[in-house]
């Protein structure tokens, strides 16, 4: 076989596997976990300390799926590293797809899309507010 061959394998799977976690990480949230959430709620004592820290959890999560989409600011950069990430990611692969395919197909434009997809990725990533995760929320409560 090849070197050149399972190089371009090798690149193209770590691509894939890169653009999938890019796409699933950007899945919104489902409802089940709030209702969990609320479940566990009910289940604990008023007096037990970890009431606290669930009711601040589903209290945020309540406010973030049910708040008015005039609240909600469209286009605003919550991470500029991300957007500029994702401007270079998907223009270059974009650019570089054009370029492999001039001539005919090419394996390594497989490769460059896995890229652009990555780029779009951190774009989505960078419109985005990280501080709307219920991880930083419950940190940032100074639980």
């Amino acid at each position: 076989m090849d070197g050149e061959l399972l190089v371009q394998a090798f690149g193209v799977v770590v691509a894939a596997i890169v653009a999938v976690s890019q796409i699933a990480y950007r899945l919104p949230r489902s409802r089940t976990k709030l209702k969990h959430d609320l479940e566990i709620l009910n289940l604990l004592n008023e007096n037990d300390p970890n009431f606290d820290i669930v009711k601040r959890s589903v209290d945020s999560s309540v406010a973030d799926l049910y708040q008015s989409s005039s609240d909600k600011s469209k286009f605003k950069i919550y991470d500029w590293g991300d957007l500029v990430t994702g401007v270079i990611l998907l223009f270059g692969g974009v650019l570089w797809i054009m370029y492999l395919v001039q001539d005919g197909f090419s394996w390594w434009s497989i490769f460059a899309g896995f890229l652009a997809i990555g780029g779009l990725g951190n774009l989505i990533s960078a419109f985005e507010d990280e501080s709307s995760t219920e991880a930083e929320k419950l940190d940032n409560s100074g639980t």
